[in-house]
């Protein structure tokens, strides 16, 4: 699994079936298309699932020059990104356009100035270490939420 476009991110997964010893000239699968799976909303922990047919070349397979019939099925994954988006996209947008009033603070007040803006940092560093530990990793570079959260820094 991929998971560098966490939280907006989406898995496919095939289930395939085959003889162990029939090859397709002995034993063929045929899946009724379109097949209708179940109810329209499926859920799975925090993914919406979803089963989607396998593609027509993805019907036979070829083995040591010999081929071979599959039935089956995929299974989609697409995260429910709302509650990501609320929790960390409009807060830390939220703190960055706070940061924003201390440019309305007068000049001479230093104090106030700096009392604001290390605050809202030291609360975008505690945001951010909580997605890096609680994230998936990604296998290759950061996820999307951390890259915003970096970038609210």
């Amino acid at each position: 699994m991929k998971y560098n476009d966490y939280p907006f991110d989406e898995h496919e997964c095939s289930v395939k079936l085959s003889s162990a010893d029939l090859k397709a000239d002995k034993l063929r699968f045929d899946m009724v298309r379109p097949a209708r799976w179940g109810r329209l909303k499926n859920t799975l922990g925090q993914f919406d699932a979803s089963i989607v047919n396998l593609t027509d070349s993805e019907y036979t397979d070829v083995w040591e020059n010999e081929s071979w019939s599959i039935s089956g099925f995929k299974v989609r994954l697409r995260r429910r990104y709302w509650k990501y988006v609320f929790s960390y996209y409009l807060t830390s947008g939220l703190f960055v356009v706070t940061s924003w009033v201390s440019f309305l603070v007068p000049v001479d007040d230093v104090n106030a100035r700096m009392a604001l803006l290390v605050t809202i940092l030291l609360v975008l560093v505690t945001v951010y270490n909580s997605v890096i530990e609680m994230a998936p990793k990604a296998q290759e570079g950061p996820t999307a939420l951390a890259v915003w959260m970096f970038c609210m820094l």
